[in-house]
């Protein structure tokens, strides 16, 4: 397996085996589980951890959307950005616009036709405006720093559970040794039985999710204490915690 290229994500995949996710979607659906009706994030869950509304959760969640057109735009481009494409490729899903707008389908197909089109009523061209706007105010929306910290913590401390409850065992094969003792850094293969307690000491600075390269030094560091040594340097090596 490839050494990741990252410390924090050294880590994670010691732990797991797996690629640390980055996108927000993937690691509060990690952190929080799925949603209780088939979503792909429980919004409840990750709002009541995270001190937020169950809105704003869904706004980091949302699929990246293109920016709304101008109020002047045509009205062709209006009813495509506010109702969507088609489902057999046109560029506006003429039913959904008129069951909303309360028109027929062939009323919208007028409005949209380029030859001769019709003209909308100003107050049903003041709806479309308005389901525009609507929908732009749904856009996605990205966590403040602070809030992405504490996702990417509450992942990590998942990932982490069941070592830093019942212990594990660290395997690592490649070029490591003794941090300050370069004579005794070679490529070898170390396995040691950690305890819970040893490996909360290695993880918690990585749980924290604060500075990453001070947590691998912290976990290298904790390493070295349990094997017996003032401090440890794993290198390249690829590490395992089973």
């Amino acid at each position: 397996m490839t050494t990741p290229s990252t410390p924090g994500s050294r880590i994670w995949q010691a732990l797991t085996g797996t690629v640390e996710p980055t996108a927000v979607r993937d690691l509060l659906a990690y952190a929080y589980g799925p949603g209780p009706r088939g979503g792909a994030v429980n919004t409840r869950a990750a709002a009541d951890a995270l001190g937020v509304s169950v809105r704003t959760v869904q706004r980091w969640v949302l699929p990246p959307v293109p920016a709304p057109p101008s109020r002047t735009a045509p009205v062709g481009e209006l009813l495509a950005f506010a109702y969507g494409p088609g489902p057999r490729g046109g560029a506006v899903n003429t039913r959904a616009a008129a069951d909303a707008l309360g028109v027929s389908v062939r009323t919208v197909q007028r409005w949209l036709h380029t030859a001769q089109p019709s003209t909308p009523s100003a107050a049903h061209l003041r709806a479309i405006r308005g389901a525009v706007r609507a929908l732009a105010r749904h856009r996605p929306a990205t966590p403040s720093p602070e809030h992405l910290r504490q996702i990417r913590s509450a992942a990590r401390a998942k990932a982490a559970d069941r070592h830093t409850r019942v212990g594990g065992t660290l395997r690592a094969r490649g070029w490591q040794g003794p941090r300050d003792d370069a004579k005794y850094k070679r490529h070898r293969y170390v396995e040691w039985d950690l305890g819970p307690e040893e490996l909360q000491a290695m993880l918690d600075e990585w749980i924290a999710a604060v500075d990453d390269t001070a947590a691998w030094e912290a976990f290298q560091d904790a390493f070295g204490v349990a094997y017996g040594t003032d401090g440890w340097s794993f290198g390249d090596s690829d590490v395992h915690l089973e």
